[in-house]
């Protein structure tokens, strides 16, 4: 299905917007990172000369999603490291004064021993990983961003500038628990992230990771546009990885997904969590995407306005399109535009 994007506004202020790529800026890899299946195409963005840009892909065998085309991890490093959530828009969910954020203390606290070590995962400006700094824990954390850490290193020590990947490659440190908060979709590959993860955990410790589901988060248009989310993780997509690492689901919640896991030990509640798990199919994209992109307008008036957060996407659909899937989204452009925060 052909979708024109006709005209897309930010409210002033908006964190979001969109920025032009050129296509020699991107690489492709459709190989699924869980199972290793050949992804299938469900939306793409492409310009006036019909080059292509940001692709994503969902895997038929576990339901995993992810970009399949994007660009280049120098350029998200980059990115990360100078422009990350910079600036003082208050509208940023994660400021830039910090406060404590006692959401994951609370919620972790109970399984971790005064004086253990902590580390967190994509630290930020460090507001989650200080409250265990002022309780006697012992803390550590990373980002990419150059600012945010510099902001956390004020109060805290073992603060780093850095990747997961390198971070965890690198650290001889073990941990009693690691926390991903809204982290392991902007990485390359959160399978092996998991995977270093776990290797630096005690026998007994504990991991926790909170991701957004893409089909509640945001409409089929800007889920499709937007270059720094790389992957959407579901619970079925890791089962297997789980049982290979020894790591036993202790809570779940769905949405967000929100997830403790425990090295070594499996509770009352893992097998049953881990068979409850819903693969992602394209049935449930095919669901997504009528209601976001609002198509039964779409077939009668052939243009809608999108309106959300602010924002508006004015979008036209092609008369000749049959298929739903995949979806793409033309620009009347010669440079193709991602959506970046």
């Amino acid at each position: 299905m052909k979708i024109h994007i006709k005209r897309w506004t930010f409210k002033k202020g908006d964190h979001l917007w969109l920025e032009d790529t050129k296509p020699d800026m991107y690489k492709d890899n459709n190989v699924c990172d869980s199972c290793g299946s050949q992804m299938k195409e469900i939306a793409k963005i492409v310009n006036d000369n019909n080059s292509i840009g940001l692709v994503t892909g969902l895997c038929p065998e576990c339901g995993y999603v992810k970009r399949t085309r994007n660009l280049s991890e120098d350029w998200y490093a980059d990115h990360f490291a100078k422009r990350w959530l910079v600036g003082s828009n208050h509208e940023i969910s994660d400021q830039q004064i910090l406060t404590e954020d006692n959401y994951i203390f609370n919620k972790l606290k109970k399984y971790v021993q005064k004086n253990g070590n902590i580390l967190d995962a994509g630290c930020g400006i460090g507001q989650r990983l200080l409250p265990f700094h002022n309780n006697g824990y012992k803390v550590f954390g990373f980002d990419p961003s150059e600012e945010r850490t510099k902001i956390a290193s004020e109060v805290m020590k073992n603060i780093e500038v850095n990747s997961a990947e390198k971070y965890l490659l690198a650290t001889d440190q073990v941990f009693d628990l690691i926390f991903f908060f809204n982290v392991l979709q902007f990485v390359e590959n959160p399978f092996d992230v998991i995977k270093k993860a776990s290797m630096k955990l005690r026998p007994d410790g504990f991991l926790f990771f909170s991701v957004g589901q893409f089909y509640n988060d945001a409409n089929f248009c800007q889920f499709s546009h937007i270059g720094l989310i790389r992957s959407f993780l579901s619970l079925f997509t890791m089962t297997e990885l789980f049982k290979e690492l020894d790591l036993w689901p202790v809570e779940y919640s769905e949405s967000p997904m929100e997830i403790i896991l425990q090295k070594g030990v499996k509770g009352p509640q893992s097998m049953k969590i881990i068979e409850n798990a819903k693969k992602i199919t394209e049935k449930d994209i095919n669901k997504y995407v009528k209601k976001t992109l609002q198509m039964n307008r779409l077939k009668f008036f052939r243009r809608t306005n999108i309106k959300y957060n602010g924002r508006k996407i004015t979008i036209e659909k092609n008369r000749s399109s049959s298929n739903l899937l995949p979806v793409n989204f033309n620009h009347d452009d010669h440079d193709l535009p991602i959506l970046l925060k």
